[in-house]
């Protein structure tokens, strides 16, 4: 039982510490919008080609292409604030030696705006990226919705269709059986879980002090 105590512990002091997620967010400005997810920004004063990191929207040439490319380029043009995040479960580049990262527009994710409004897929993913989570419910409802490059798709098997959909219950055994070492590991690689860890945590709390004062 003092072992329990002692990871829950460690689990809130995870929880509330500043460096969950050891991504660098840098200031950049739009240099040149290529298409729907790629563009030239300066970053510290240099010139880098950044593919935005996990999605892919269409090539002009294809059906919503011209589309997808307006809708990125006039939110970058239109911006006030640009920023990007390099994630550290990814590579730097891509094969082609493109920058990788998340793009944020006046604070908004732009590779989840695209994917919620069906102008991009998710898409090239070979980690446990940051806001991976966040684009596949995204692009559930888009899908579901029919948006824009979903419309007439009878069935679509994407990364997204991959993902383990018992993670949450895992979590929760692995704590019931003290296997305190996979919980960690667990919630280093995929940081926007430990909300909902700590919900659990709170709920297990909660059923020890029940048991202890029914068993008075």
């Amino acid at each position: 039982m003092k072992n329990k105590v002692v990871f829950l512990v460690l689990i809130l002091c995870l929880v509330f510490s500043g460096n969950v997620y050891a991504g660098s967010i840098k200031s950049a400005k739009l240099e040149k919008c290529v298409d729907g997810d790629t563009a030239y920004f300066i970053v510290d004063g240099e010139s880098y080609k950044y593919r935005f990191l996990a999605i892919n929207t269409p090539e002009k040439k294809e059906t919503y292409g011209d589309i997808a490319s307006e809708v990125t380029c006039n939110m970058l043009t239109n911006a006030k604030k640009i920023e990007i995040e390099i994630d550290d479960k990814a590579s730097k580049t891509d094969k082609y030696g493109r920058s990788l990262g998340w793009i944020f527009v006046d604070d908004q994710l732009l590779q989840s705006y695209l994917v919620e409004n069906g102008y991009a897929k998710v898409a090239y993913i070979y980690g446990k990226y940051k806001y991976v989570n966040e684009l596949c419910k995204l692009e559930s409802e888009a899908i579901n919705k029919e948006l824009n490059i979903w419309k007439n798709m009878k069935t679509y098997e994407g990364y997204c269709n991959n993902i383990e959909k018992t993670k949450d219950n895992t979590i929760l055994s692995s704590i019931m059986k003290g296997e305190y070492n996979k919980v960690y590991k667990e919630l280093e690689e995929n940081p926007n879980m430990i909300i909902m860890v700590l919900v659990l945590i709170i709920i297990f709390l909660l059923l020890i002090i029940f048991k202890k004062r029914k068993s008075i």
